[in-house]
């Protein structure tokens, strides 16, 4: 039918709110089609109307009994609102109704995982990569998830059985000396070996992240603050009590020890996170980054005593380290926010009218607020796979801003995996970060 075609279009294109109309005229001349009560479904999540997303998609259930998609895309919102157990429900009815949906084996394996199902997770990823061998989203989950679970079920999946191959590789370094650039390539041709030989089409693997963490069993919630930022340009309350020791490695190799440091570095309060990462944000400077997150500036001015004190042993005594508040873009549109050289009383308090912004936001995405079922693991210690993909981002990065260090850890550039995405990204900001390393 043709309407229907441009209903479709109609929400394809983010057209929402025509189609809306589109789609309550359509019910009202035909009640008893599921599609369209399933595609109003879609069209009010996209709108923030949860229940009313909930009420189309049993409707649309209610008419069709074995109506996957409808069930599916019930279990995608369940999971969104936090409601886990409702969630997994419906995912396990689309897969009963249709065995071979890999997108309903996704949406269960993130659903376990926030239910601290961590094996039975990684195992929908798994079916869903065997369903649909290029589903990308499916593939990043999988190997995300390994950084803090070691699946034993390897299921002759390359990827599981790869990354426990890597967290077995034992490195040797020792944190009360330098860490010397030989150690550094010793590590990353080990690791390369591995993943070469043990994932075939190594070439084809699409993995876009660029940073690496180690967490505590804490989660931060940074995606939900994140939101509140991106949506109102108002700052959450909660990242008023986040403070970030800042350590600004010289180059790739720098970047490396960094790493390597984080990953057996031990801090007075387990709670804390540890990242590295290569800048991307057209608008912030600096090229390469370690960051350990805090929760005061008294704990962020002890850590970087701590920090200090191994880095300049282990990596370089000129290593740059500082103090910071919050995420960077925060403080570049509250300037104030970033003032750190204060007493802790005297820096910027949260405005209390922004919290109607965040009260706003948790009824649009309840899953962002701290879901009292959900299960949080910190990261494992050693190497894993997610980690050896993520330092092939950081090579084609250091390559084409002109740190040619990178050339010290790899043989040749054959060695590096090719990455469309990030030659995409580097390509809208070459210039201002070979500008930014180059004058640092």
């Amino acid at each position: 039918m043709k309407i229907l075609n441009r209903l479709i279009s109609l929400y394809q294109k983010g057209d929402l709110q025509n189609a809306l109309k589109l789609a309550e005229l359509l019910i009202e001349k035909n009640p008893e089609i599921a599609k369209i009560h399933n595609f109003l479904g879609l069209i009010n999540s996209s709108l923030y109307k949860n229940e009313e997303s909930l009420k189309n998609f049993s409707k649309a259930t209610e008419i069709k009994k074995n109506y996957a998609e409808a069930h599916n895309n019930k279990g995608v919102l369940l999971h969104q609102m936090g409601r886990f157990k409702e969630a997994s429900k419906e995912f396990n009815k689309a897969i009963t109704i249709r065995p071979y949906y890999a997108a309903a084996y996704y949406g269960q394996g993130d659903n376990l995982i926030d239910l601290g199902k961590y094996e039975e997770g990684i195992q929908n990823y798994l079916k869903a990569l065997d369903l649909k061998p290029d589903f990308v989203d499916a593939r990043i989950k999988l190997i995300e998830s390994l950084t803090f679970f070691n699946s034993k079920k390897q299921k002759s999946n390359s990827f599981v059985s790869t990354n426990n191959l890597l967290q077995n590789l034992k490195l040797d370094y020792d944190l009360n000396k330098k860490i010397s650039d030989e150690e550094v390539v010793d590590f990353f041709q080990k690791s390369n070996e591995i993943l070469f030989k043990n994932i075939k089409n190594h070439e084809e693997i699409e993995f876009d992240n660029r940073q690496i963490f180690r967490r505590g069993n804490f989660d931060l919630n940074c995606r939900r603050h994140k939101t509140v930022f991106e949506n109102f340009n108002t700052i959450a309350k909660y990242c008023f009590g986040c403070f970030k020791v800042q350590i600004d490695p010289k180059n790739i190799i720098d970047l490396i020890k960094l790493f390597l440091v984080f990953d057996r570095l031990e801090l007075p309060n387990n709670k804390n996170t540890k990242k590295c990462l290569i800048e991307m944000r057209p608008d912030i400077s600096g090229s390469y980054k370690g960051l350990v997150f805090c929760f005061s500036l008294k704990e962020a001015e002890e850590v970087k005593i701590i920090i200090t004190e191994i880095l300049t042993k282990v990596i370089s005594k000129t290593i740059k380290i500082g103090i910071k508040r919050g995420c960077t873009e925060f403080g570049v549109a509250h300037p104030k926010y970033k003032e750190v050289d204060k007493k802790e009383e005297d820096l910027m308090k949260y405005n209390e009218k922004w919290l109607a912004n965040e009260k706003l936001l948790d009824e649009r995405y309840p899953k962002r607020k701290t879901a009292k079922e959900r299960v949080v693991l910190g990261t494992n210690s050693g190497i894993s796979l997610n980690d050896i993909l993520v330092i092939h981002n950081w090579l084609i990065y250091a390559k084409k801003i002109g740190d040619l260090s990178y050339k010290k850890i790899v043989k040749n550039d054959q060695e590096i995996l090719s990455s469309p995405n990030m030659d995409m990204d580097m390509s809208l900001q070459l210039s201002e970060r070979v500008s930014y390393f180059s004058n640092n």
